[in-house]
């Protein structure tokens, strides 16, 4: 439940990024709770969704991994992800089969002999998965930018053709907020991080994004640059979304309703008219006729 979203921008002059910071549950929720964008070593970024405790190791050895090696590229950086991402799911999987008395190693072994209760368990362990996501962006030696996502298995996705990028229940409001604004990341730095923080604000909509906002901004020397105050930005944006609507599309509107066809009439719309009675139900003498009540 959060919204992470970053874009390119013109020349790869920049990387945007934006995020909220609203830690929720099934029993409570609180903006302003966490600090969900984190530097990494060798001038990375990354931006965390889902379950935060999952995120905590992954970052952490993540970051480990990057001190011992310093290799800018986008393989490497993907590759200890991925080993982060596996060492937490067979962390997961052994507290799975620990009580049973079997690890990773036998319980191919020994598990058959469990019968039925073995098949549940070799369920829960093919259906397991970190419930976390990444979104990773940043500029290797050569000063190319990169972009990708990782999540539930190690499964990683690349968006260095698109130049956007974003996760949690805000991406699809987000995006779209993007999409509407014909958004590029060949736009000039100045509009992109304008656009990205409107489609933060439009993405408060959805659930669990908060109000909170954090901007960073990677240039390709390694240096970040970060904001939260982005109280002019939503000034800006409020002023537009609430303008009112014009002479033009109000008659557009009326046009539209004039024009709107019945394609398929309501059931029981019209009362039914037989025009004539059967003959074995024909009328009796002094029987109530048409609208007359019957007594």
């Amino acid at each position: 439940m959060t919204l992470c979203l970053a874009s390119f921008t013109e020349n790869n002059a920049y990387i945007v990024g934006i995020c909220d910071a609203m830690i929720s549950n099934d029993d409570w929720c609180g903006d302003s709770m966490a600090m969900k964008a984190r530097p990494l070593p060798n001038d990375w970024c990354m931006m965390a969704a889902g379950d935060q405790s999952e995120a905590t190791p992954i970052l952490e050895s993540v970051r480990a991994s990057l001190l011992q090696n310093r290799d800018k590229s986008l393989l490497s950086t993907v590759t200890y992800f991925q080993q982060a991402f596996y060492e937490l799911l067979n962390s997961k999987i052994q507290h799975m089969l620990k009580p049973f008395g079997m690890n990773l190693e036998n319980y191919h072994e020994i598990g058959p002999a469990l019968g039925p209760t073995f098949q549940s368990l070799l369920f829960k362990i093919s259906t397991a998965f970190v419930d976390a996501k990444f979104l990773v962006f940043g500029y290797d030696s050569a000063n190319n930018p990169h972009m990708f996502t990782i999540r539930d298995r190690g499964d990683v996705e690349y968006f260095d053709t698109p130049g956007i990028a974003a996760i949690g229940s805000g991406q699809t409001a987000a995006l779209g907020h993007l999409f509407n604004q014909r958004h590029s990341r060949y736009r000039p730095y100045q509009r992109v991080l304008l656009n990205v923080c409107e489609a933060k604000f439009a993405a408060e909509r959805a659930p669990g994004v908060g109000r909170t906002s954090l901007v960073v901004v990677v240039h390709p020397s390694g240096e970040h640059f970060t904001a939260a105050n982005l109280d002019e930005a939503r000034k800006a944006y409020e002023r537009v979304r609430r303008k009112p609507v014009t002479k033009s599309q109000r008659h557009a509107v009326k046009t539209l309703i004039a024009k709107l066809e019945s394609a398929h009439p309501a059931e029981g719309a019209k009362p039914l008219r037989p025009t004539q009675q059967p003959a074995q139900l024909a009328t009796p003498q002094n029987a109530p006729v048409g609208d007359e009540p019957i007594h």
